[in-house]
């Protein structure tokens, strides 16, 4: 028999702070001892560990919490080979029932007795275990990890943004980003804290993070180097931005004390606005005598309640915004990814990173793009508060830029501070974007074509279809957007027609027709626009193609009792059961029904069919193509709604698709769902169905169909990511599938809509309409709701 002794003390001294939300009631004092007791039958972790007081204590065994998760997951192997044993202290009881609890932790590593003979190789392993507790108590120590995972993932970030894109980097950045190296971890911790908050101003006393104990040593440091100010001497300008970080009650308060009262009679909703309003008036006031002013008085009593506040110095702020840009390459990514990525919360896919040349060639068209970032988030706010004044200044920088034909040569020298044509940078940009066209959505010329887009459906709202139809002119001449191309074109002969010039639109619609990037409902719509508008005497012979204008489906009519609702809410109806149920959800309960034929179904629109496209293209997907995944954060390669995708993956898409029509699809379905589940990829939902409800509908639908929708996606998943069909119905049974597009009284199909249910057609799949008519005095057929086919 082995004997074991214990080694040298590894951790003597470390604390850790024990979460009870679960275990609140328990009643310890300092110097209560526990044990660590587990749990490898925990449904949630089978590594979870429970922290019990001893047997021997008056009150019996008694649980006090569990061990943060990532020691539990260190310590809980160890303990299971009886390789280390922990002793817990109680440091101080809770200060209230449900506050974390702090312990001190002693660890000591068990070896062989060396009279028994200790191997090499226990001894290396007794090293390991020493490294790995060792190194769990102090990520916990750090704040969970969080705040130092935070702090070194960013370091990774500008080392690699300095490696890859310093080019775009003036000196005066680079040399922060050096700065930054040196200050303290706190100070560095609390940076991109305050940094991930995306406020202003922050009020010193409300800041609590592990990783800065000390927030005014830390912000000292921040002020030192440059990265952070305070609010010990700020102009007058600013003082309104820490006003605002009062609450409702401050406000009150402080305008009792003040002798002030808010303007007008307010509602709950808008109170804080008015109390603002009034202290910032008063902040604003004349002075009242010599040596005081009034303003200088409400400042005083500001001061006093929200204490010293601090901010990221603008440029300081700024700078990591454009190493994050640079890193990402995506507005709605930040810091967090790493957090989310290295805690387990999402996972993404495994991927070849490859860049093989930079998105921007200098620095003057990464400006320019920034630039027209901020002026396309002005828009976007103005067009959401409904300012149309507002509007119309932040579309001044995209009509500039549309005037100076930007969107047709992106590096055009009229663009502000751009390389001139000729230059080396514009030389080498272009060659890039000849090699990659996907990354012309990094200019500023495809952000300002999109705003344009926006603008010209401010006009079609103010009904100033000339200047809608001269822009969008302007649009189709660019190279930009070329998955809107199809839009404007529908656009321009609608608004033409709106000008009274009928053989206008027919002409743009017949000229539409010949642009490759014209595909799905927008094809449909403009052919329907040309045979309409082309009948005689304006056109006698009919186009070639117009046999082939697929007919409406097949439509199928149900009466539903309407519940009076608001107007732009969703319509609501009285089910056969007396509930109040959608649309969809009263069809669904019609096509489960007898006369609807006992289908299975579910709501979808689009969610089964990009479930089921994201599963049996992943490979495709997450192909290594050259500059489409530049990150470790994307769910889709970056040149996925273009034409780029397809001509890039074309042997490896046309050999799954062949695996998918000869195969058995199911099988293959099971397969990537096996082999990738829980990970993250763009429409893939692993919620809300499961692999068995998956793999019945593929079975259902059958091989050609989904193979006819795989290709569709994958040569141009922009265009037909939209517009399927509201229910997606199947009959196991019958191995049978359907489709069904639901409508309301008041409802019609849309051209994206048509386009979809001829397409599923053409794979051999069942389409059709379901109507909601609005009940009549006739008879009802089906469980009171009547039914009838056109």
């Amino acid at each position: 028999m082995i004997r074991r002794s214990i080694d040298t003390l590894i951790i003597a001294s470390q604390r850790l702070q024990l979460g009870r939300r679960f275990h609140p009631v328990v009643k310890v004092t300092a110097g209560h001892t526990a044990r660590l007791k587990a749990e490898p039958a925990n449904a949630r972790d089978p590594n979870a560990l429970l922290v019990v007081t001893h047997s021997e204590s008056p009150d019996g065994e008694q649980c006090l919490g569990y061990l943060p998760a990532t020691v539990a997951a260190a310590f809980a192997p160890h303990l299971a080979l009886g390789a280390i044993s922990v002793l817990l202290t109680v440091v101080e009881p809770p200060k209230t029932p449900k506050a974390s609890l702090p312990l001190k932790v002693q660890v000591r590593v068990c070896t062989k007795d060396p009279a028994e003979g200790t191997a090499a190789a226990e001894a290396v392993d007794a090293a390991r275990v020493a490294a790995d507790t060792h190194a769990s108590l102090a990520q916990q120590r750090s704040g969970s990890g969080t705040g130092e995972m935070l702090r070194s993932n960013f370091v990774v970030v500008a080392d690699l943004v300095l490696g890859q894109d310093g080019h775009l980097l003036s000196e005066d950045e680079k040399a922060t980003t050096a700065l930054f190296k040196e200050l303290d971890a706190p100070a560095q911790c609390l940076f991109l804290r305050l940094f991930q908050r995306r406020r202003d101003w922050f009020r010193m006393a409300a800041l609590s993070y592990t990783e800065a104990p000390d927030v005014d040593a830390a912000v000292a440091s921040l002020v030192a180097a440059g990265f952070a100010r305070t609010s010990d001497a700020i102009s007058p300008e600013e003082r309104k931005a820490v006003v605002e970080t009062l609450t409702v009650p401050e406000l009150l308060g402080l305008l009792s004390t003040l002798g002030l009262s808010p303007k007008g009679r307010a509602s709950f909703g808008i109170l804080r606005s008015k109390l603002l309003e009034t202290l910032l008036e008063a902040l604003d006031a004349q002075p009242v005598h010599s040596c005081q002013t009034k303003g200088q008085r409400v400042w005083d009593e500001v001061q006093q309640v929200t204490g010293r506040c601090c901010a990221l110095a603008p440029a300081a702020a700024q700078w990591a915004g454009r190493l994050q840009r640079l890193f990402f390459l995506n507005e709605g990514q930040d810091l967090s990814r790493f957090l989310v990525a290295d805690l387990g919360i999402m996972r993404y896919p495994s991927y070849t990173v490859r860049c093989s040349r930079p998105v921007w060639a200098d620095r003057c068209s990464l400006l320019t793009y920034e630039a027209a970032l901020s002026h396309a988030e002005a828009l976007d706010a103005a067009l959401e508060s409904g300012d149309h004044a507002a509007a119309a200044v932040a579309l001044q920088p995209a009509w500039e830029a549309l005037e100076a034909n930007l969107h047709k040569a992106p590096l055009s020298p009229a663009q502000p501070g751009g390389p001139h044509v000729g230059s080396a940078a514009a030389a080498q940009q272009q060659q890039q974007q000849a090699g990659c066209p996907f990354l012309l959505r990094f200019t500023a010329a495809w952000v300002y074509v999109a705003m344009a887009t926006a603008g010209v459906s401010l006009f079609e709202k103010q009904k100033r279809y000339e200047e809608a139809c001269d822009t969008i002119r302007k649009l189709l001449g660019g190279v930009c957007c070329p998955n809107r191309r199809g839009e404007w074109w529908v656009r321009l002969s609608v608004n033409s027609e709106h000008l009274g010039c009928s053989e206008m639109a027919l002409e743009v619609a017949e000229a539409a027709l010949a642009d490759e990037h014209v595909r799905g409902g927008d094809r449909l719509a403009l052919q329907r626009r040309a045979l309409r508008l082309g009948k005689p005497p304006r056109r006698w012979k009919q186009p070639p193609w117009a046999s082939q204008v697929p007919a409406d489906p097949r439509e199928v009519c149900i009466e539903g009792r309407p519940i009076a609702s608001k107007i732009g809410t969703k319509s609501m109806f009285w089910s056969a059961d007396g509930e109040a149920v959608k649309v969809e959800e009263l069809a669904l309960q019609y096509y489960a029904s007898e006369d609807g034929g006992g289908w299975q179904g579910v709501h979808s629109e689009g969610g089964v069919w990009a479930t089921l496209w994201g599963l049996l293209m992943w490979n495709a997907l997450f192909a290594d193509v050259a500059d489409s995944l530049r990150t470790p954060f994307q769910t889709s390669p970056l040149d996925l709604s273009t034409p780029s995708f397809y001509k890039a993956r074309k042997e490896l898409i046309e050999e799954r698709l062949v695996e998918i029509r000869g195969g058995d699809v199911a099988a293959l379905v099971r397969e990537s769902w096996e082999a990738h589940h829980g990970v993250m990829c763009v429409g893939v939902n692993w919620e809300r169905h499961s692999l068995e409800e998956l793999v019945v509908i593929a079975d259902c639908i059958g091989a050609h169909a989904v193979a006819s929708i795989c290709r569709l996606l994958a040569e141009d998943h922009a265009g037909w990511s939209g517009g399927m069909p509201d229910l997606l119905l199947w009959h196991p049974e019958q191995r049978r599938a359907k489709a069904s597009e639901v409508k309301g009284p008041r409802d019609r199909l849309s051209e994206q809509q048509r386009a979809w249910a001829t397409a599923l057609s053409a794979g051999g799949m069942d389409v059709e309409v379901l109507k909601v008519l609005e009940p009549s005095n006739k008879p009802n057929s089906w469980r009171g709701q009547r039914r009838r086919r056109a």
